[in-house]
């Protein structure tokens, strides 16, 4: 409570727990500003992150949203100098529509404090998505790429931001990820399907989406579903995209760590 009463421009705004979806919609529905930087209480955002992205933005009118790295440090402020750079699987990429659906339709580009992004975009796509336990903010940025908005991605070690590693975090429950994954991409093949872009490109990432919801069900299946319909997906993956050696061999070890209580 001390920066509320030592700065006016804090804004403190409590409510039941709703989940990560909810809390940030509060966040939007109460933003009176051009801008919107996202931060969860255990990470860390650099000194000037926020000036340097907001430099962007103004002397940039075509980009909506720009967006750094991000590295992981162990629980204590004392650990950030020995932060370690996290490589996400979705390559970072700079532009709009395909370009950057292409990378986005593989993984979530960037976390979610990593951006800051004009607040007029939050009445072009809509709020995040309340139904989503986890991944709202990567439905999110979907949504903003199929509406057109300019993504840019900045490498710059200034406004590298910070994730704290402990138990806690939500990334560590993978059930709850692989949910809510499963979720994205379900959503992410009827958007695809309304959007209905003509191009050769496009019905690329829709096939490639179709795919990677397929090889998740079937994970998903045999960690922690139906084991039946787990091998029953397998041998449909198996007959619609081949691979048939690699495709055994992740089942296996799916039923492997299921059957060991990893999972």
């Amino acid at each position: 409570m001390n920066y509320i009463d030592n700065d006016s421009r804090f804004l403190y705004q409590y409510q039941k727990n709703k989940g990560l979806a909810s809390a940030r919609n509060t966040g939007f529905k109460l933003a009176k500003g051009y801008y919107i930087q996202l931060l969860d209480s255990d990470d860390i955002l650099p000194p000037e992150k926020i000036q340097r992205h907001v430099t962007i933005l103004k002397t940039r009118p075509e980009v909506d949203l720009v967006y750094g790295r991000v590295s992981i440090f162990e629980k204590q402020l004392s650990n950030l100098s020995k932060a370690k750079l996290i490589t996400l699987e979705a390559a970072p990429s700079s532009g709009r529509g395909v370009s950057v659906l292409s990378s986005l339709i593989e993984d979530n580009m960037f976390l979610v404090h990593c951006v800051l992004f004009r607040s007029s975009i939050v009445h072009d796509v809509g709020f995040f998505d309340e139904r989503m336990v986890t991944c709202e903010d990567w439905n999110f940025w979907f949504r903003c790429a199929l509406s057109d908005k300019y993504f840019l991605f900045f490498d710059d070690e200034k406004s590298k931001v910070f994730v704290r590693s402990h138990g806690s975090n939500m990334s560590t429950n993978q059930k709850n990820m692989w949910t809510g994954r499963l979720f994205f991409r379900k959503e992410a093949a009827r958007m695809l399907d309304i959007r209905g872009w003509i191009s050769s490109d496009f019905e690329l990432i829709k096939k490639r989406n179709i795919k990677l919801l397929a090889t998740l069900n079937k994970r998903f299946q045999l960690a922690y579903g139906n084991l039946l319909v787990g091998m029953t997906t397998t041998m449909k993956i198996i007959f619609i995209y081949g691979d048939r050696l690699n495709t055994v061999r992740d089942s296996l070890y799916w039923v492997k760590q299921r059957l060991l209580n990893k999972v």
